[in-house]
């Protein structure tokens, strides 16, 4: 609101609120001055409109401080924000009595597997119903791939739990199913090995996947080092399995060091 001081005929101004209470305190206008609204609404003496600025001011201070709530108040009842930004990596790895003896197990239980390649263990039955499924999954394609089917499945299979119960923070289920990949290998690092010599009994007594496979790709000479080869990566594989929690705790404080 703004208003004008009458003097005679005159109308000085406009003046706002702030300017006239600052004109009247020094003395400037006497309280029986005449002041008039710039809408021309109400005219009365400063005396009068003093008073109506200043309930004016108050309840307007009273309202801004009606709405404005303490910090403290207005966070009370929120939930608390959380920085998910970063997810699980972030966090510590545990590394508790019941870690270190699922690691042991694996580690034992990779031991003796290893020790038994080229022996018929359950791992390899269970391997068998996925070789023989990634052969009729695969029927329609060409050959070598129908061929290859069985053992990439054979394969494939443990490698997709170990990746799952990896996201869902399941560490001992991740190793076993991390050793199952390596025990799958050694029992396709045998059957390559076995590739010229072929006294492996085959279901149905069909061709040796293999002989074909390295016959077609000229490498047929070297199914003995190839079987070899595949024997390093399967124990490799074994102790992948047995590091598993320490693997994740490392990569874990690489990246708390890198957000620090």
């Amino acid at each position: 609101m703004r208003y004008f001081v009458l003097q005679g005929n005159d109308a000085l101004g406009p003046f706002s609120e702030d300017e006239l209470r600052d004109l009247s305190e020094q003395g400037h206008m006497q309280q029986t001055t005449s002041i008039r609204t710039e809408d021309g609404a109400r005219t009365g003496m400063l005396s009068e409109i003093l008073p109506l600025i200043a309930a004016k001011v108050t309840a307007s201070e009273k309202a801004t401080s009606d709405k404005t709530v303490p910090a403290n108040e207005a966070d009370e009842g929120r939930p608390e924000r959380v920085d998910e930004s970063y997810g699980d990596d972030t966090e510590e790895v545990d590394l508790n009595k019941w870690t270190l003896i699922g690691s042991a197990v694996i580690a034992v239980a990779g031991l003796f597997l290893f020790s038994q390649r080229g022996k018929w263990t359950f791992f390899d039955g269970v391997n068998l119903i996925f070789h023989e499924a990634g052969h009729l999954i695969l029927g329609f394609m060409p050959e070598f791939i129908v061929a290859l089917a069985g053992t990439l499945l054979q394969l494939v299979i443990p490698g997709l739990l170990a990746f799952y119960f990896h996201r869902h923070e399941k560490r001992f289920a991740t190793q076993f199913c991390v050793m199952w990949l390596g025990q799958s290998l050694l029992n396709v690092s045998n059957y390559v090995a076995d590739a010229r010599a072929r006294v492996l009994p085959l279901v149905g007594g069909g061709e040796h996947d293999w002989t074909y496979l390295l016959g077609k790709i000229g490498l047929l000479q070297h199914d003995v080092s190839i079987g070899k080869v595949l024997n390093v990566v399967a124990l490799l594989i074994f102790a992948l399995a047995t590091a598993w929690p320490w693997i994740c705790q490392w990569r874990a404080n690489r990246r708390n060091a890198h957000w620090i």
